[in-house]
């Protein structure tokens, strides 16, 4: 195991188990908000992504923490960094778009999480 990419992967995924935590505790006001952002997708299908969502920030952010203590899985969390990846540019998109300060803080807040799962993508490649 190498600390430096253990306790960085740390530092990344506890937002995500958080978020999870979080989403789970108002799962359907999250998917309310989902639906305001995309109501052209049903509320059941948006409930059922944000469920996709809760599985990929609590087990995915877990699986990686675990992967990277042991040293294992490492073609399954090259894939699960993609997957969030792709999820943090669609939230980011969806929910930080750029167009005042508030929104332009988080924006960036994203982009430079997403420049650290690129980081440790390129050391799983």
């Amino acid at each position: 195991m190498n600390n430096n990419i253990f306790i960085g992967s740390i530092c990344i995924l506890v937002l995500y188990i958080y978020s999870g935590y979080e989403k789970i505790l108002d799962l359907n006001k999250t998917a309310e908000s989902l639906h305001s952002k995309l109501n052209i997708l049903p509320m059941n299908l948006c409930i059922i992504a944000i469920i996709g969502v809760i599985i990929l920030e609590l087990f995915g952010s877990l699986f990686i923490i675990y992967s990277v203590y042991n040293n294992t899985n490492k073609k399954e969390v090259y894939y699960t960094i993609i997957a969030f990846i792709l999820f943090n540019i669609m939230a980011t998109l969806l929910y930080h778009y750029p167009n005042n300060h508030k929104q332009l803080m988080n924006f960036l807040k994203n982009l430079s999480i997403t420049g650290g799962f690129v980081f440790l993508l390129e050391l799983y490649k």
